[in-house]
């Protein structure tokens, strides 16, 4: 699970797939692939979710277990982790803002 912030704002985002009420605002996360280390999984999950790109990790916040149920029965051992986008590119198409400063 990444959280990643870019000029003090942290991303967020709504799955379009998935109803608002089934799974609500989200970060990146994703699953940890054999041979592959936390930070690199962090890393590789934010630019597949976001699209963007030139993330950094600032820290690693922890790790906990979550119960992802009623989705499968299953306890998941979660790393946490801080990540900076400091590059300005242009936002891929598919990203709408929920809102904007101001």
């Amino acid at each position: 699970m990444v959280y990643v912030v870019r000029d003090g704002r942290l991303l967020v985002f709504r799955h379009t797939d998935y109803s608002y009420e089934e799974v609500g605002i989200q970060v990146p996360a994703g699953s940890i692939r054999p041979g592959e280390t936390p930070e690199a999984a962090a890393l590789r999950e934010a630019r597949e979710e976001t699209g963007l790109s030139d993330f950094k990790i600032v820290c690693k916040l922890g790790e906990t277990e979550y119960d992802i149920s009623p989705y499968r029965f299953e306890i998941q051992h979660r790393h946490s982790f801080h990540l900076e986008q400091s590059s300005a590119p242009r936002a891929p198409e598919r990203l709408t803002p929920i809102s904007s400063p101001g």
